[in-house]
């Protein structure tokens, strides 16, 4: 690596950010984009059905169908303020369902 380089990525490794070069091979490439790693996971299955843990207020919604338009998608917020919020920004949307519970590995009541 030339002198330049070195200099430059220390800098910018300095700063709290790293400089890697990009994979041509899109398997390499994995990580770098969630959205574009389960695209290349599922390939052309039509129809995913997604889960959307801790939707918040549904910002992953309009990602995931953009990805796969023709996804089902369960988005879960346990808070009722917040999914009040959820359930205005999906509503209309075609295959999103809002739930406004949890999941865990117990089926149980607990107090948010």
């Amino acid at each position: 690596m030339s002198a330049a380089r070195q200099f430059i990525k220390q800098a910018i490794q300095r700063l709290g950010y790293d400089v890697q070069r990009v994979a041509s091979d899109p398997d390499e490439a994995m990580g770098r984009d969630p959205f574009a790693d389960m695209k290349r996971l599922l390939g052309a299955k039509p129809g995913p059905v997604i889960l959307d843990v801790g939707a918040n207020v549904g910002q992953s919604v309009g990602m995931f169908k953009q990805v796969f338009p023709t996804s089902t998608i369960h988005s879960f917020e346990p808070s009722p303020s917040t999914f009040r919020e959820l359930q205005k920004n999906v509503s209309g949307r075609n295959g999103v369902f809002a739930w406004n519970c949890a999941l865990g590995a117990v089926n149980e009541t607990r107090e948010l």
